[in-house]
C-alpha cells in the first residue's frame, strides 16, 4: 500500500514529508520494532509519537519509514526537520494517539484487502485479450462505472451503467469519442491538470451534476497515452480504490501499447484514422468534430497510401516507419493497419476548373524526395490510392492501396505505385474468378492474340500501335520497323479475319481496355502482354 494512501485512509488532516518521493513508496505496515533480519525491512512503516523535549524526530531511521504523529494542536511547521528525518513524514489528526495507534494497527487489513484486489486485477489482465475486455472484468472489481480513453480522447472501452441523466457521457459511449466540450470542461475545472502534476489518481466532484469521479492518467515510459475515469455510481470511491485505480489504469497501459491504441498525440499513431478506415464513427458529425482536433486540413483533396516494408514485419517496425513516413508529409496522419502502414496525406485544393488531382497527388508523392529517400533507405513501398475529397471514402481508398499492392507486387521498379496509372492490373488481379473478368474482355482481340502466338504474324501488335498513334500512319509504321504499306496491310487484314474496324471509335476502346486487361491478367492468360502498355 502507497504511503499516499495510508495517509488519505487514516484521515490525516496535514502532514509533511521531506522527501515527497516518499509518498508514493510502497509500504507495510509494521506494529512492531523492525528486527534487523526482517526481510524488505526498509519497506516497514512504523509510528512514533512526536515529542517537543528532543525534537521529536526518530532517533535510527535505518529501517524502514517511519509515520509521526504530532498532536493537532501544534503546528507541523515548527516540526523540526533534520538530517536524520528523510524517511519520515509528519502527520496531524483529529484523534487522539490512542486512537491514532489504534487506526493505525487497522492497516494490515486493509492492506491485505488492497493486495488481494490488485491480485484480482492482475488475474484479469492476464486472462484479456483486449482493453474491452479488461475493463469488463475490472468493473466488479472496482465497484464504480469505468471509461477508458486514449491520448485522442477515442474510448477505447467502457464498462457499468451510466445515469441517465448524464447525457454528455452516454453520448460518449454512442459515439466513441470524448467530445471537445467535456474535455474543455474537465481542462477548465482544473481537475487534469490536477491529475498531471500529481501523477496519481485524484477524486473530483462535477459541481453542474453533483458527482464525483475519479480520474487517472495513464502512462507508458513516462509518456502520456490515455486516462482511466471512474464515477462514483455504485458505491463511495475510498483513498484504497484510488490507488487501485492507478494500478487499473498502469495495466491498461500495458495493453495501449501492446496493441498500439496510444494516438497520435504520442506518435504511435492516429486513432481516429484508425476509426475512419474501420467505419467505427457513427455518424459525419462526430468523424468531422474529431478529425477537426487533429492537425489534418479539412475539405482538401487526400490519397491513401498503403506502405509496405520488411515481411513480416510487427506493429512496432511499423510504428517507427510511420513517423518517419509522417515527418516526409505535410499534416498527414497515419496509423498500423495489420502489416500495413496507412497514411491520409493531403494533396491541397484545386485551382482550376478541371481536374488537376492526378497531377497534384503525382507532384506531391513522386517528386518529394525526402519521401522517396526514407522509402528507398528503409526498403519500403508505397502504394497510393485515387485522390478523394470525402474523409468518408477513406476505408475504400485504403482499399485500393491493397488492392494494388496484390496487382503489382514488390518487384517493380519505383517506390510508389500509383492506383489511376495501373487499375486494369488491379481489376484483373481482384477478379474473384478468371470467369468474370473474361467477361468484360473482347473475343476478337482475344482471337487476334492467339492467332499471332501461332502464327508468328504482329496484328496485335500492329492494331495496339494504331491506337497508340491515332492518326499518324507513318509514326506507327516506323515504330514497328514496317513499311507503311505493310502497316496498312495489316490495319486492312484485322478487320477482314477479326472483325475489328480500327477506324471505328468503339472498337478502338474494345482494343485498348482489353489489351490493359490481359496484361494485367498476366499468367492468368498465359501470354506476356507487358510491351503493350
Amino acid at each position: 500500500m502507497r504511503l499516499r494512501t495510508i495517509v488519505d485512509v487514516l484521515g490525516c488532516t496535514s502532514f509533511v514529508a521531506v522527501d515527497e518521493a516518499l509518498l508514493d513508496r510502497d509500504v507495510i505496515v509494521q506494529r512492531g520494532p523492525v528486527p534487523e533480519s526482517t526481510e524488505c525491512a526498509d519497506a516497514r512503516l512504523l509510528l512514533e509519537r512526536y515529542d517537543m523535549a528532543d525534537a521529536g524526530a526518530p532517533t535510527d531511521v535505518a529501517h524502514g519509514v517511519w509515520m509521526v504523529y504530532v498532536p493537532s494542536e501544534q503546528d507541523l511547521g515548527e516540526v523540526q526537520v533534520g538530517a536524520n528525518t528523510k524517511e519520515c513524514v509528519f502527520v496531524t489528526s483529529n484523534l487522539s494517539f490512542e486512537e491514532f495507534k489504534k487506526a493505525f494497527d487497522d492497516l494490515p487489513n486493509v492492506g491485505a484487502l488492497l493486495s488481494l484486489q490488485r491480485v484480482k486485477l492482475h488475474a484479469a489482465f492476464l486472462h484479456s485479450y483486449d482493453v474491452r475486455q479488461f475493463v469488463e472484468k475490472a468493473l466488479p472489481i472496482i465497484g464504480n462505472p469505468i471509461l477508458v480513453t486514449n491520448s485522442d480522447h477515442r474510448l477505447l472501452a467502457s464498462a457499468g451503467q451510466i445515469p441517465k441523466n448524464r447525457a454528455d457521457v452516454n453520448e460518449v459511449i454512442e459515439c466513441g469519442y470524448v467530445s471537445d466540450s467535456v474535455n474543455a470542461g474537465l481542462e477548465e475545472d482544473g481537475v487534469i491538470r490536477d491529475v498531471r502534476l500529481q501523477r496519481h489518481a485524484v477524486l473530483a466532484k462535477n459541481a453542474r451534476f453533483g458527482e464525483r469521479w475519479a480520474h487517472s492518467i495513464v502512462y507508458v515510459h513516462h509518456m502520456e497515452v490515455g486516462r482511466f475515469d471512474v464515477l462514483e455510481n455504485e458505491r463511495p470511491i475510498t483513498p484504497v480504490d484510488l490507488e487501485l485505480i492507478d494500478y487499473a489504469g498502469s495495466l491498461v497501459g500495458v495493453m495501449i501499447e501492446r496493441l498500439g491504441l496510444a494516438g497520435d498525440r504520442v506518435g504511435a499513431g492516429s486513432s481516429v484514422l484508425r476509426d475512419l478506415i474501420n467505419g467505427s464513427f457513427v455518424n459525419e458529425e462526430t468523424m468531422r468534430s474529431q478529425l477537426a482536433l487533429t492537425h489534418l486540413p479539412l475539405d482538401e483533396t487526400y490519397v491513401m497510401l498503403a506502405v509496405v516494408g520488411q515481411r513480416d514485419a510487427g506493429a512496432d517496425y511499423y510504428t517507427r516507419a510511420g513517423r518517419m513516413v509522417a515527418d516526409t508529409l505535410r499534416k498527414c496522419l497515419w496509423t498500423v493497419e495489420g502489416n500495413v502502414l496507412a497514411v491520409l496525406a493531403p494533396i491541397g485544393k484545386s485551382g482550376v476548373a478541371g481536374y488537376d488531382d492526378y497531377d497534384r497527388a503525382r507532384r506531391a508523392l513522386l517528386l518529394n524526395r525526402r519521401l522517396r529517400s526514407v522509402l528507398q533507405n528503409n526498403d519500403m513501398y508505397a502504394y497510393a490510392s485515387e485522390p478523394f475529397a470525402e474523409l468518408g471514402m477513406a476505408a475504400g481508398r485504403f482499399g485500393q492501396g491493397i488492392e494494388l499492392l496484390d496487382a503489382v507486387g514488390d518487384e517493380h521498379e519505383g517506390r510508389i505505385r500509383l492506383f489511376w496509372e495501373e487499375r486494369f492490373k488491379v481489376m484483373a488481379c481482384s477478379a474473384k474468378s478468371f470467369d468474370q473478368m473474361e467477361a468484360l474482355i473482347d473475343k476478337r482481340v482475344v482471337a487476334m492474340v492467339l492467332y499471332d502466338q501461332e502464327h508468328g504474324t504482329q496484328y496485335f501488335d500492329t492494331a495496339i500501335m494504331s491506337v497508340s498513334r491515332p492518326g499518324s500512319p507513318a509514326e506507327a509504321a516506323d515504330a514497328l520497323n514496317v513499311h507503311r504499306n505493310t502497316y496498312f496491310y495489316r490495319v486492312n487484314k484485322v478487320r477482314e479475319l477479326f472483325y475489328l474496324d480500327l477506324k471505328d471509335g468503339d472498337d478502338r476502346l474494345a482494343l485498348a481496355f482489353t489489351a490493359r486487361v490481359l496484361e494485367g491478367l498476366g499468367d492468368r492468360f498465359y501470354v506476356d502482354l507487358s510491351n503493350y502498355a
